[in-house]
C-alpha cells in the first residue's frame, strides 16, 4: 500500500490557484482534481514516470 503526504494548504497554494486559473475551475475543484491525479498515479505509475501517457 503506498500513500501520499498533503498538505491543508493544496486547498490554497499558489499552484492550486495557477492551475485553477488555467482550467477556468474553482480552486476547491482544481485541489481536487491534483489529488484525484495523485491517487490514480499511485495505482497506475507506481515508478512516477508518465513519459509513456498521452498528454
Amino acid at each position: 500500500m503506498a500513500w501520499i503526504e498533503l498538505h491543508q494548504t493544496v486547498w490554497t497554494h499558489r499552484k492550486t490557484i495557477l492551475i485553477a486559473s488555467k482550467l477556468g475551475l474553482k480552486p476547491t475543484y482544481a485541489a481536487s482534481h491534483i489529488i484525484r491525479f495523485w491517487t490514480w498515479a499511485l495505482d497506475n505509475v507506481q515508478d512516477g514516470d508518465l513519459s509513456g501517457l498521452p498528454a
